[in-house]
């Protein structure tokens, strides 16, 4: 599980190779063909090193073929050090998503890194200005122009989480809140109770607004340990999620279904919300 520190650390070379290899591939795995074009993830962390934004945090994706080892699905997470980006409670932070095996294109997400509970969100891709840039025919200026268009966008997500924290939930719109986020990861085999998902681990995160709970929800799925019922009717305890491509496609899935909450308490439409 990928973590990320309240004071900047950037991640020296070393550190990002020895966190994610797949950074630094040569080439491409050995299984695209020959349309495929090959573009370094270490290159876009230059140019965004360029634009003022270094890598805090790293992860990659766990293989069991060899020959998938080093060009795998990998996520590093970026800060503007210089001068800290704020969102609310949160850090403003760049989310690069990756692959050298043909999966991926350079996919960038916007994402919060929260103060009071260390963890990090991502917002759909859709929503502020995330943009995808493709291997064949990547062009620096194309990164460039994405992110300057994603830092135009932060007003926006400024005012989503503002909103989000103004608007209340009755205990069984939180509760329908967590259902409907366990369902999205667990499908029909939910091990836990609703209650156990809306159960706040410090003072702060007390309270019945959208942002609250979208986030104790979101930190009790990912981080874990949440005491459940296993299938076969077993007591248990739930595991981290580690996986690189299932954490960051369920953080984009709860933000869209808690900002869905929040538009459908104020009586809006949630058609506009974006896909993820």
């Amino acid at each position: 599980m990928m973590q990320t520190t309240t004071t900047p650390q950037i991640l020296s070379q070393d550190q990002l190779k020895r966190i994610a290899p797949a950074v630094f591939a040569a080439h491409a795995a050995p299984s695209t063909s020959s349309r495929y074009a090959f573009v370094p993830t270490s290159e876009v962390v230059t140019v965004l090193g360029r634009q003022g934004f270094e890598p805090v945090a790293a992860q990659e994706k766990r293989v069991r073929i060899e020959a998938r080892r080093g060009y795998q699905s990998h996520v590093i997470r970026f800060r503007r050090t210089a001068r800290t980006l704020s969102v609310g409670d949160s850090i403003y932070e760049l989310v690069l998503k990756t692959a050298h095996d043909g999966t991926s294109a350079f996919e960038f997400s916007a994402g919060l890194f929260r103060l009071v509970c260390s963890n990090g969100l991502i917002a759909p891709a859709g929503s502020f200005g995330g943009f995808s840039v493709k291997h064949v025919g990547y062009a620096a200026r194309d990164v460039v122009e994405g992110v300057e268009s994603m830092l135009d966008s932060l007003p926006a997500m400024t005012a989503a989480v503002g909103e989000m924290q103004t608007v209340e939930l009755t205990r069984d719109e939180q509760t329908l809140l967590a259902k409907s986020a366990a369902r999205l990861r667990w499908n029909d085999s939910v091990p836990v109770t609703a209650d156990r998902l809306l159960t706040p681990r410090r003072y702060e995160d007390r309270g019945q607004d959208v942002w609250r709970t979208f986030n104790v929800i979101q930190e009790n799925l990912v981080r874990g340990g949440v005491r459940g019922v296993a299938a076969n009717g077993r007591r248990q305890r739930t595991r981290a999620m580690t996986g690189v491509d299932s954490s960051s496609r369920l953080n984009r899935e709860l933000w869209a279904l808690a900002e869905g909450m929040a538009k459908l308490k104020r009586g809006e439409s949630v058609a506009s919300i974006a896909t993820v």
